[in-house]
């Protein structure tokens, strides 16, 4: 998933020894609270001690300490909530980005042993965010909280969703005896979330166990150090999502909360997303939780409150609730005759509980088009041509006729244009003085792109590189195997190390397109020339 607009090329030229790179494999505890100090530790290969540190959004310090592989991470108050990339580097090399998550709730971290009742881990208050680890086969946590009269408790464990942790985790509620009281284990993904009021107010006790990620022979819990996790224990509001489910860039939109406690007075906010965004992550100071939004070029809509509201014009985003069962949404829009148009419907796909069943309809009722499943998919997405100019309408509804106010759906309507996406799957990069590195890149062509591109460096006129790199590229043609793939080829006559951002273009008529990088789709890439 991308989760920054764009980077300012850093770099450092030296002459050094040549060495391993440094390589990342975990951050622990990975995140941390607005006006803390956290001591983190990094589990990977640091041949050299200290690593330099590159963290995008800027604005934490990482602090080194004496000891390999540990850290001390200062958290302005006044950083941003959300997730950033974190890089370690060297002259040698560089790994790749690991995440840390910043909030503003207190939070701890899990100590062993806790794997029953009588060894939990006790939760001072509530709401709380918990740090921990499975750490080996047949781990189980147990943290206990108070829950008093009248409250609800939303237990929400991130693992697989946004850790990447090799994950499918159960979430348990019970009672000072054992007894389950809820549980859980596919709510967003494959992480899960139990929300329980208990009869009577007390100590109650959440346990975490797991499962691989893909399903394999493995009996029991599975565990090692990559199965980490971030619990969030809230009695107040929880945010699920909002309405609307997108935003438009550089456009404000009021957003109004949708989730677990929520008063009866709406929270609502407004955020206004710079133009070179593709999703923003939100919070709310008032309550636990956070949303992954899209930044869309067009308008985002509610679903229109009136049956007479005007037609919408397309290219535009739409969301809604089915929050009652049987209900159904209707969307008028407007439709010229020679555009195809693709819907693309979200509901499962993103956390909720929707099944959407999508028609679409004449002015005068008639269904020209319903679509349910897209294979395996259970949010449709599908292309429709409308037979003459006018005005059409679109219905969606659940499919076992099923509503709340977490029947969320997105509904996004762009035109069918050919599209590329080029990518490397590596994020950083490694090569010698005076020799070519190659650096290839998949491409995927969609809906009949057919440009032959070829790759270059953003040039930066802060930083510029030096005049004497020598930089080619392949061209990737429409045909065969150059279809699918292009190749970069650098040749520095200098050590070098920093990052590059990388473009396509097309050899026809100039149009760029971006290209990204790694697990985190980065739109920059990490080169290390070494001598």
């Amino acid at each position: 998933m991308l989760l920054f607009a764009q980077f300012i090329l850093c770099l450092t030229i030296s002459t050094v020894a040549q060495g391993e790179a440094p390589s990342l494999t975990r951050l622990y505890p990975c995140g941390g609270s607005l006006g803390t100090t956290v001591a983190v530790t990094a589990s990977g290969k640091f041949p050299t001690w200290p690593v330099q540190v590159d963290c995008h959004p800027a604005g934490l310090q990482w602090k080194p300490a004496a000891e390999n592989g540990k850290f001390e991470v200062s958290i302005p108050s006044d950083a941003k909530e959300g997730i950033y990339l974190v890089r370690f580097y060297d002259a040698a090399g560089a790994s790749s980005c690991k995440r840390f998550i910043v909030d503003h709730w207190p939070q701890l971290q899990e100590v062993e042993p806790n794997n029953v009742i009588g060894k939990s881990l006790a939760i001072p208050a509530i709401p709380h965010i918990v740090y921990g680890v499975l750490e080996k086969g047949g781990d189980v946590d147990v943290v206990r909280c108070t829950i008093a009269e009248g409250q609800t408790l939303v237990a929400t464990l991130d693992a697989n969703r946004v850790l990447r942790s090799p994950l499918d985790a159960l979430l348990q509620v019970v009672d000072a005896k054992g007894n389950t009281l809820a549980q859980n284990i596919d709510a967003h993904g494959l992480d899960p979330q139990v929300v329980f009021k208990p009869k009577k107010a007390g100590d109650y006790f959440v346990r975490i166990m797991g499962f691989p990620e893909s399903p394999d022979s493995t009996i029991g819990f599975v565990g090692n150090e990559n199965c980490q996790y971030r619990l969030t224990l809230s009695a107040g509001p929880h945010l699920e999502g909002s309405l609307p489910l997108a935003v438009q860039a550089g456009q404000t939109t009021t957003l109004q909360a949708k989730g677990w406690n929520i008063p009866t007075e709406p929270i609502q906010w407004s955020v206004t997303p710079e133009a070179e965004l593709r999703e923003i992550l939100l919070t709310h100071p008032t309550a636990t939780g956070h949303l992954m939004l899209p930044v869309v070029p067009h308008p985002s809509t509610l679903e229109p409150a009136a049956a007479d509201a005007p037609p919408l014009a397309l290219p535009s985003t739409i969301s809604g609730s089915i929050s009652k069962p049987g209900e159904k949404d209707t969307v008028r829009f407007t439709a010229p005759a020679d555009k195809t148009w693709r819907f693309s419907v979200e509901s499962k796909s993103i956390g909720y509980s929707l099944d959407p069943l999508v028609l679409i309809q004449d002015s005068a009722g008639k269904t020209l088009q319903k679509t349910d499943d897209t294979g395996e998919n259970r949010d449709p997405q599908f292309n429709w041509k409308a037979p003459a100019a006018g005005d059409y309408q679109l219905v969606i509804q659940d499919a076992e006729e099923q509503g709340s106010e977490l029947h969320l759906y997105r509904i996004t309507i762009q035109e069918v244009t050919p599209e590329v996406l080029i990518k490397s799957e590596a994020d950083h990069v490694e090569g010698k003085v005076g020799m070519p590195l190659e650096v290839k890149f998949t491409v995927e062509r969609k809906d009949g792109f057919a440009e032959p591109l070829q790759l270059e460096i953003v040039p930066n006129t802060v930083t510029p590189l030096p005049t004497d790199w020598m930089v080619t590229s392949t061209t990737s043609t429409n045909e065969g195997e150059a279809a699918k793939q292009v190749t970069l080829t650098i040749n520095a006559p200098q050590a070098f190390s920093g990052k590059l951002k990388v473009l396509a273009r097309s050899s026809t008529n100039s149009t760029t397109y971006p290209v990204i990088s790694g697990a985190e789709s980065s739109e920059s890439l990490w080169l290390t020339v070494t001598p």
